[in-house]
C-alpha cells in the first residue's frame, strides 16, 4: 500500500509539472504551434584597412636571432636574420595573426613570427590591418 502512494505521488508531480509547463488556453496554443521567423543577418564584410604609413607601428625583437622570410610561414624562404632588440616598422598582419610583415632599417621586406617580438606602446593586434 505504502508502495502504490509513494507511485501516485511521483506521478502527480510529475504531471503537475508538465501541466505547468505545457501552454493552457487556444491562443498560447495557436502561438506555440507556429513557427517563429527568425531573420538572419549576415556578418559584416570583412573590410581592409588602409596601409599604415612607414613607422607608425614599431616592433623590438625580442629573439636572440629571429629569421626574416618571404612568406607568413616556416616553410618561407629565409631572406635575413634580425637580431635581439632590432626594431622593424610594422606593414601588416597575416589573416591568423601570427606573423607580421615587416620593413627592416635597411629596406628589406618579410614576415616575421609575431611571438618573438614586443610592439610598440599602446598597440593592439586588431589595429594592425591584415596584409598579403
Amino acid at each position: 500500500m505504502k508502495q502504490f502512494i509513494l507511485f501516485c505521488a511521483i506521478v502527480a508531480i510529475l504531471f503537475g509539472f508538465a501541466a505547468l509547463q505545457t501552454p493552457t488556453n487556444a491562443a498560447t496554443l495557436a502561438n506555440a504551434a507556429t513557427p517563429k521567423a527568425t531573420a538572419k543577418v549576415p556578418p559584416p564584410p570583412a573590410t581592409v584597412a588602409a596601409p599604415l604609413p612607414p613607422g607608425a607601428i614599431t616592433a623590438k625583437i625580442t629573439a636572440w636571432v629571429l629569421p626574416l622570410r618571404d612568406k607568413p610561414s616556416r616553410a618561407g624562404k629565409m631572406i635575413a636574420k634580425l637580431n635581439h632588440n632590432e626594431v622593424v616598422n610594422v606593414l601588416g598582419i597575416n589573416r591568423f595573426r601570427t606573423w607580421l610583415k615587416v620593413q627592416t632599417s635597411d629596406n628589406k621586406t618579410g614576415w616575421i613570427s609575431i611571438f618573438y617580438v614586443r610592439l610598440s606602446a599602446g598597440v593592439k593586434l586588431k589595429s594592425i590591418p591584415v596584409a598579403s
